[in-house]
This record gives C-alpha cells, structure tokens and sequence, in this order.
C-alpha cells in the first residue's frame, strides 16, 4: 500500500526546490490532503507512471495558492471558476510569473500546466494586464516542442485585445439542459423501450446510467472537432417512471412532475381519449440524431444491445431529412418559427425559475416531449389543387411564407396559442422528420417531437387543433389527413438530473441549423430575421461583443412574439363607450351642464384611472374589462419589466378611440367644425423638465392653485378644472399600475417563480407608488419611467407625442446615480434598452390583420379640422422621437453617457421604434459618430443625423423674425432657446412644452394644375365633367398665357385654394 503522506512530503520537496519555494510556506496539513494527486506527481518525477495532467495542473494551482496565503484552498470542493477567482483575490498571477521566468525549458508538462493555469486566471480583466502581456509574448517566442502552448499563449493574446476594444460580455447563463435537444438532424432515429410491468428496478437503473455514459462517450469521440459533423442523442422517460429514478436515489418529484403524472392518467390524457393521436407504451425514449446515417445506427446498435441484454422491448423508427427539410412532398417547411434560441428555449421551452425543495430534485432545464409517428395520405395531399394545400398548411408552397390572409382551419393558425394576458403564442420546440418508403422514395409518414414546459400545454394547443376528444371532427384541416399510431408523453431531465448526458453550453454550435440561419449578411451587425438575432445574441456570436442583457433578451423576444402573432391573429379594439357610460346617478343629472373641457378632462380621468387600466380583478365602472390583450390590450406587466406601461395599440393608419363626451346637441357643430373628440393630434413635444421638476402630485398642487386666484374668467377656470381632473386621471393611472404590480407579486407561484421577479414587482409598485403621490426625490430609474408614464398617458388619449431631449434630461439623475453608486452602467443601460422596447410593442406584420374602423370625419386635426391619414402609409407608426447631441444652452457639445446608452440602444435592438435623432456640432466626440454609424448598419435606419450649426442658425432667424413681426422686443436668451431645439414625430423642429402645432399644407403643383387647366383638375375630367371639376378660380385659357410674369400672376392666385389654411397670396414671397 503506498504511503501517501510520504509520497506527498517527498513531491513537495522536490517540486518547492526545483521552484526555489521556501518550504516554511507550505503548511503541515497540506500534505494530508494533496494525498492521491501527490502521489500521481511523485511517480510522474521518477518516472515510473504515466502522467495525469489533470492532477497534476490542480496540484500546481494549490500550491501557488499555499505559497502566498500558507493556506491550502480545497480545490475538490470549489469549482473551477470559484478557484480562479480565489487566485485573483489572492494575488497570486504575479507569483505565476515568476516561476515562468525562470528557465525550465526540459520541463513541457510545468509549462503546459502553469500556461493553463494562466489562461484560467487571466481572462478576468482585472489581471490580464499590459504587463503580463509583455512577458507573454517573450514566453512565445521560447522553443517549445508543444504546439498546443503556443496556441494557449495565442488565444491569451486575442483575449487581451478583445478586452482593450470592445468590452465581451456573457449575457446569458445557460440552465443545464440536454445538450440534443435543441439540435436539428438530417438524420435521426426514435427508439421507445418498454420496461417488464413499468417497474424500474435499481439494476436496470444503474446500467441505464452505464448505457448514457456509453454514448455520451461515443458521441464525443464521432464528433469532428471543426462541427463539420455530428451526432448527439437525448433521452426522455415516461413520467412515472422517471418519479421512480428519483426514489431510487431518495429524492422526490418537483411540483412539475407531480402535475406531469397526474395529466398522463388515462382519464386526463388527451392522447387516450382522441383517435386521431395515439398513447403507446413507452417507458424509455432515445432521439438519435446526426449529420451522418453511420454515426446515427452506432449509437443505435449501442441502444438495442443494451435492450437485447437486459430483455427490454424496443422499437426503432428511423427518419431523414429531404427536400430541404420541406415535408408533405416538399412542400411544406417545418421549424420556421421554432423556438431555437437560448433564450426562447428558457422561456417556452425549458423548466425555469424553479427553486427545489428540501430533497427534491433540481429541474431547471428539463423539459416535456409530445412524440408522436404519424402516417399520412400521401396521394390525397398531392392530388390537391395548389390553393388547396396552400390554405390547409397556411404558407406559400415555394418559398414557404405565411399566408397573409389565412384560411381560419390553417395549420399554421390551429397550431397556435395565444396568451391572453399579452398576446403572445405559447411557443414549443418542433422537430419533425420524414418516413420514406424505400421502393417510392415517397414519404408514407413523420416522426414528430416537440418539447415545452408542460403537458397542460400540449393538451392546450390540442384543443385547437384537434377539438373535443369525444368527437372526430379534426379543426387543423392538414390533420384531417394524418393519423397518430404510436406515441406518448415523456420528460427530458435536466442535466442538474441526469448527470450523464452531454450539456449545452455557449460553443454548442451545429452544423445543422434552421434555413434561415444560412443567410448571413455580410455586415455582422445586420440580421435576417428575429430568430438569427437572438440565437447570435444568445450564443456570444455577436459582432459588436456586447448583446443586451438577458433580462433584456427575454423581453424583446416577447415582443418579437407579439409582433409574429399578428401575422395570424387580429388584435383589434373595440369601440370606446361615451363618457355617459362611468357616470353614477348623480354625475349623469349634471352631465348637460358641465362645459366641454371639464367633461373632455373627466373623460381623460375615467379613461386612465379605470378603463384603459381594468382588469377581471378590478373591472371599469360599467363592469367590463378593457385592459386586457383581447381588448384595448393596455394593462399588463412582464414581471422582468424595468419599464412599465402600454401606449395605444391603434397606429395612425388605423385611426383612434379615446372617450366620446360630445353631447347629441353638440354634434351638428362638430361636423360643420370637422372637429371632434378625436382630433387630438399631439405632435408636440411635452416639457417633461417640469414634470421631474414637480413630479405629478406637484402639478396638480400648483394646477389647484391657480384655479383659486379669484381674478381667472370663466374660460380660465375651465382649463384648469380641465387639467386638474386629466392629472387626476394621470395619478390613478400610476396608481393602479402600482396595484397590478403587487397584486402579481403576490399571486406568483413560488415553486415556479424566478425570486427577481417577486422582488422586481415589488420595486415597480413601490416606484409607481412613489411617482404618483411623492415629492420628486427621483433616482435615473424614478425618471425614465416617470417620462415614459407621462408618454404612456398621452397617447392612450389620442395625443401622439414625442419624447424630446432624452439625453439632457436624464444625464443629472444619472451622474448623481453613478456617483452615489445607486446604479452601475450596465444597470442604466438596461433601463434604456427597456424604455426603448416599450415604444414598439404594438408592431403589426401581416396587412390583413390591421385593425379598422377606428377614423372618424374628425379624426387627426393636423390642419385645424379632422381628416384621417392614410392606412398604409401611416401604419406602424407612432411619431415617437427621441433626440439626442445637440449644443447646451451655453453652446457646449452636449452628447454625455446617456447619448451613448441610447446610440447602444439603437445599434443592439432591432427596433423601429423610438426613432432617434442625433444633433452633431463640429465638437461631436468621434466616439459618438462612430456609434451612430455602427446603429446606421445595423438596420434600423436610425439617429438621423442633423447638421446642428444650420438647423440652430435656422432657429434662430426663425424666432427673431416671429418677435419683430409680432413687434416684440427680442428676449436676451434667444440663443439659449435655439439651441434647445428637438425633433417632433415628423422631423419637425420645435421646443419642450413651448410649441404649439398646426400644419399647414402647401399644394404647389395642385397650385401649377389649376392655372394650367382654369381652375379646374385634371383627375376629375370624365363623362360628367369633360375638362375637369371646378376647384379655384376660374382664370384665363392656357394658351393665353404668354409670359412667365403672367403665369406666376395666375399661380399665386391659385395658391390659397390648396393650402390647408388659406393665406393671402402677397404672403408668400417665392421669387
């Protein structure tokens, strides 16, 4: 028996000389515990064993740890990454350092090991130095016979420079989850393995756990190296049988599988009591899959031996991919909108936020399969008229694009279910193969696998497509041509579980991949669609080295979710009830007399205090719900939300709906006036300063004041009383959602809750709390939101508005934030990269879908009366500017740390809105330019960039001609307030809180028409008018205008006719 604490004294000896350590610094108890690694070094410098690295390199990091603290760290009770942080803190690189100065030239494994050893510590940036680069690159250039040094070394190197550029951030910690799963083949084999009487026994249990080490060992050896091939498998177990696993090891089911078993009953299953699906006996379940057929039927021979020496019952049903991966004859493409990416997986697909009981096991990161082999009618498929396959599938047979209006029955609109509580799809991961009969090369049948976070949602998304289990009616009408014959429900551990199956991590990259994954654009900024953007973002793969946050991720990817349900559903609004509607008995006695702002300022109040902001727990005065997502869609909460808050779901295009207050008598006016209820244009930019300044309850402390000075007009008291109630309306709004927040917080399950969540509802009730009633003390955070519940509140009220200088409005909250260390950069930037996602929720793709109805003769009085825009070219849009850059009031180049947080925003998140504009002066930094243009790739057409000397200068003259016109004495701050200029929706200058709007449209070539054709239009000329409809002044025949003089004198008389506000033609001075 070797004595290991001499073996461990004597390699200590030796290897604290060779390094010229002082022994006294090497601890007594040390050698108690080096024990068996000790011993593996000693024969290594005797040479009578083969050499384990691994040891060996562990042995190293200790004892360079003991030789600066005289304390050994325990290295089998700390991970790697803990390990590699305690020798940071202890200061141990420079040790390190020393030891490889030395010549040790006939010892490779010392510089192998410690070169590792460097490579572990030093990618902390704290540590990987200029310093430590410097003597890097000396060590390279010594004559080492391993390659693998040089290229340790090498990567070393890469490190560093990625560091001194561009800062790499690892956005997303993987849960551990089987590392197949996500994994599409070209090749798979499904292999369903019964078990004598469903009883697993502690035998088969343990040679199950040598069977998965088997092929997790298999697969790492087929596996090329480059990814060019590959071949993985992952396994999955009838819930009851894996509840028994776990009691073999003493461990209890988490709350999930308790739910999984009881839905699996056959009084629950949807699968037992539907005949178009199918339950089998399947107690064990292996997806082989691979890039190679040959790789593919080793892994399988490895199952079915396993099978045949423990008498188990098997079947095998192999599939490959054909046709592109286009199934049905080709012609319909699986997996388009599949969730692939990391970060869809950990919302839809994968057991997350789950804290594990006392002797539970630890879940987060399994997942639950539906498989299913289905046979189908071939021949009937094909025999079909293209329309009809088109309409059943619910894509373009050629290029496979969704349908925009889509037959109501089409598979891709059953095989969705949209949330009602934000309008997103419950998404699964959907992996189908082909079954091809070997003489036709004709596909008879599909294997399907499709994973999610639980069998309730299976049955849900069944209940769609298939309908009642207890009829034969089928809703999909491409599953009126398929059949279920064999199949069931099984759970994927997590690898937390399932120690012994390969687990995904950040490299696991395979070479087949989605389609769309194939179309890169060769600017790495740019993406092709959602779905590459997040798997890049979610896997380091992207070019700009900082991906948003995950918080960041999980919350756009809802977005790209609610965006992608418009392509099949409609989410439409329904028409807003008159004000007379929220009034109790008495209110409504004094209806007909209270004047028309004060009933427009209550109607602003009811509509934001109670119905836009009503939910089933708390319904609007007449009983109903409008908040939800299947109505007004305008009172939610992510529970991952910085930002909270909905704006209006109905775009330009698509008209309004704010509350009617008119009375029957006033209507008559309203149409001569063209002006109604819905005319409130916005397009302003509000003066958010005084709002920080005063906060909400400030304002209506200082409305209340100036409604008792007793010198106001009857006009005067109307405002305010007006304004009062609308920030009345303003406070109930925050208040409620103050409400939601803590109301959610509460009602979130705790064995399913990620804990941040709880605690960040619980912060954005206290914030909203605090915003509404409180005096401003207002944190960054307090203010971003603070202006986006003012933006919010607008809009919801037909006031389309932009945002105006965000930069220069919240660069005080957050230098005294960053100061104070109340919030880091990587927080702020967070709080940016939500307030901008917040802009662009209400995106609608498919044309079809659009909601209308909603335009009144009144509507968007851009000119003074009503008149809608146009649906098409005013959809998706908002008028939602930011503007950023520009010159302080003192003349200073004003781009600070929030201009880049926003130009971040800009470059990181495909949005198209808010739209940005970046004002540059000569003093720009170059940082800023550089990451405007970096934004500009990356697709989303945004900052504009404004030439800031000409539109200041223009400014300027602009305000002294308005004063001396109005024969006003010119204010000594002229120049301050040119230089406060911001962009409006439209690009239009103008000031915070300062500028009113009207437009005024000039028609030149309408103006050239008339005085061409005698005042009359062309576009008229038919049977009932032959030369056209009157629409001016009747002028002289063309051909008696003989010079340019007289054509002008003609043009100018035409001119007011086709501005939308007449003027006096002396006004407009055009030559």
């Amino acid at each position: 028996m070797v004595d290991h604490g001499f073996a461990a004294a004597t390699f200590v000896k030796a290897v604290s000389e060779d390094l010229n350590l002082s022994p006294s610094l090497l601890p007594v108890d040390i050698l108690c515990r080096l024990e068996a690694e000790s011993c593996d070094a000693r024969v290594v410098l005797t040479g009578k064993e083969s050499f384990d690295e691994a040891k060996w390199e562990k042995l190293l990091l200790q004892i360079l740890v003991a030789t600066s603290t005289s304390k050994l760290i325990q290295a089998e009770h700390q991970s790697q990454a803990r390990l590699a942080t305690s020798v940071v803190e202890l200061g141990i690189v420079q040790n390190v350092i020393e030891v490889l100065k030395r010549d040790h030239s006939n010892k490779e494994q010392l510089y192998k090991s410690l070169t590792k050893i460097l490579l572990l510590v030093l990618t902390n940036p704290k540590v990987l130095t200029a310093e430590v680069v410097r003597f890097l690159r000396t060590l390279q250039q010594k004559e080492l016979s391993h390659i693998s040094i040089q290229a340790v070394v090498t990567r070393l190197f890469s490190i560093y420079e990625e560091q001194t550029t561009i800062p790499q951030t690892s956005s997303f910690k993987y849960l551990r989850f089987q590392r197949a799963i996500p994994f599409f083949p070209d090749y798979g084999s499904h292999i369903t393995i019964a078990i004598p009487n469903g009883i697993l026994t502690k035998s088969v249990q343990m040679k199950c756990i040598s069977l998965l080490q088997k092929m997790s060992g298999q697969c790492d050896g087929l596996n090329n190296p480059n990814k060019e091939t590959a071949v993985d498998y992952n396994v999955g177990f009838d819930p009851k049988i894996w509840v028994q696993w776990l009691e073999l090891f003493q461990l209890k089911p988490s709350s999930p599988l308790v739910d999984a078993v009881t839905d699996t009953k056959p009084e629950n299953n949807f699968l037992v009591q539907h005949p178009k699906l199918k339950q089998s006996e399947i107690h064990l379940w292996f997806f082989i899959k691979g890039t190679q057929k040959q790789h593919c039927d080793f892994l399988v021979k490895t199952v079915t031996d396993f099978c045949e020496e423990n008498t188990l019952r098997w079947i095998v049903s192999s599939a490959y991919k054909k046709n592109d991966g286009k199934l049905f004859g080709g012609y319909f493409m699986d997996g388009i909108s599949n969730a692939v990416d990391a970060m869809s997986l950990e919302r839809e697909v994968l057991l997350s936020g789950i804290s594990p009981k006392a002797g539970e096991s630890n879940c987060e990161g399994g997942t639950f399969a539906f498989i299913q082999k289905f046979r189908f009618d071939v021949t009937v498929f094909s025999d079909s008229p293209i329309p009809v396959k088109e309409n059943m599938i619910g894509r373009d047979g050629t290029y496979s694009e969704t349908l925009a209006n889509i037959e109501e029955r089409a598979h891709v609109k059953k095989a969705r279910n949209i949330r009602p509580e934000d309008g997103t799809n419950a998404e699964f991961l959907r992996q189908a193969l082909p079954i091809v009969t070997s003489e036709s090369h004709l596909e008879h049948g599909l294997f399907f696998a499709a994973f999610g976070k639980s069998i309730q949602r299976f049955f849900e998304i069944f209940q769609n497509m298939f309908g009642d289990p207890t009829t034969d009616f089928t809703h999909d009408l491409l599953l009126t041509h398929v059949q279920g014959d064999a199949g069931g429900f099984m759970y994927c551990p997590s690898a937390n579980e399932l120690q012994y199956v390969p687990t995904f991590t950040e490299s696991t990259i395979y070479p087949s991949i989605p389609f769309w994954m194939k179309y890169k654009s060769s600017n790495p900024l740019l993406f092709y669609n959602h779905i590459q953007y997040l798997y890049f973002m979610t896997t380091n793969q992207y070019a700009g080295g900082d991906p948003p946050s995950k918080r960041v991720l999980h919350l756009l990817s809802t977005t790209f979710q609610r965006w992608h349900s418009t392509w099949i559903h409609k989410f439409d609004v329904p028409r807003m009830p008159h004000l007379r509607t929220f009034l109790d008995e008495a209110e409504l006695k004094s209806l007909d007399t209270w004047s028309i702002p004060y009933r427009k300022g209550l109607s602003y109040k009811k509509m934001l205090g109670s119905v836009l902001t009503s939910n089933k727990e708390c319904p609007a005065a007449d009983g109903n719900v409008y908040g939800t997502s299947d109505n007004f869609g305008t009172f939610r909460i992510n529970p991952k939300e910085l930002i909270v808050g909905v704006t209006d779901r109905l775009s330009f295009g698509s008209g309004k709906e704010v509350m009617p207050y008119l009375l029957d008598s006033e209507l008559d006016l309203s149409w001569d006036l063209a002006l109604t209820e819905f005319g409130n244009m916005g397009h302003i930019v509000p003066g958010h300063r005084y709002i920080l300044k005063l906060g909400v309850n400030g304002m209506l402390e200082k409305l209340k004041g100036k409604l008792s000075n007793p010198q106001l007009t009857d006009e005067q008291k109307q405002f305010y009383n007006s304004a009062i109630l609308a920030y009345e309306g303003v406070q109930l709004y925050m208040l409620r959602f103050s409400m939601l927040a803590s109301t959610m917080a509460s009602n979130l399950d705790p064995n399913t809750t990620v804990a941040e969540d709880r605690v960040n509802l619980r912060e954005i009730s206290a914030r909203m709390s605090h915003l509404a009633l409180e005096k401003p003390q207002y944190s960054f955070h307090d203010a971003v939101q603070l202006i986006f519940s003012i933006h919010c509140c607008l809009h919801l009220v037909g006031q389309a508005v932009s945002v105006g200088r965000l930069d220069q409005l919240l660069q005080p909250y957050y230098q005294r934030d960053l100061e104070t260390k109340v919030i880091t950069r990587e927080k702020a930037q967070d709080i940016i990269d939500s307030f901008f996602i917040k802009f662009d929720e209400h995106v609608v793709l498919n044309g079809y879908n659009i909601p209308y109805g909603h335009a009144t003769y009144g509507s968007t009085c851009v000119t003074g009366r009503g008149g809608p825009f146009g649906t098409g070219d005013s959809l998706n849009q908002w008028i939602q500017q930011v503007t950023l850059g520009g010159y302080t009031h003192d003349g200073k180049d004003a781009c600070n740390e929030v201009t880049m947080l926003c130009l971040n925003a800009c470059r990181r998140l495909p949005l198209n809105a808010p739209c940005v504009s970046l004002r540059l002066t000569p003093h720009t930094p170059l940082i800023y330019k550089e990451a405007a243009a970096k934004a500009i790739l990356s697709g989303g057409a945004h900052p504009i960039l404004y030439h800031d000397d000409r539109m200041v200068g223009g400014m300027l003259d602009a305000l002294k001609q308005s004063f001396l016109r109005s024969n006003l004495a010119l204010p000594l701050d002229l120049d301050e307030v040119a230089r406060d200029y911001c962009a409006d929706g439209c690009y239009e200058p103008m000031y915070e809180g300062r500028t009113e709007f009207l437009f005024g449209y000039v028609f030149l070539l309408q103006a050239v028409m008339y005085t061409m054709n005698c005042g009359m239009n062309y576009q008229g000329a038919g049977p009932v008018n032959l030369v056209g409809g009157s629409m001016s002044y009747r002028t002289e025949m063309p051909e008696d205008i003989q010079t340019f003089d007289h054509f002008k004198k003609i043009f100018l008389l035409h001119l007011p006719p086709t501005c939308a506000k007449p003027v006096q033609p002396h006004s407009w001075q055009l030559w």
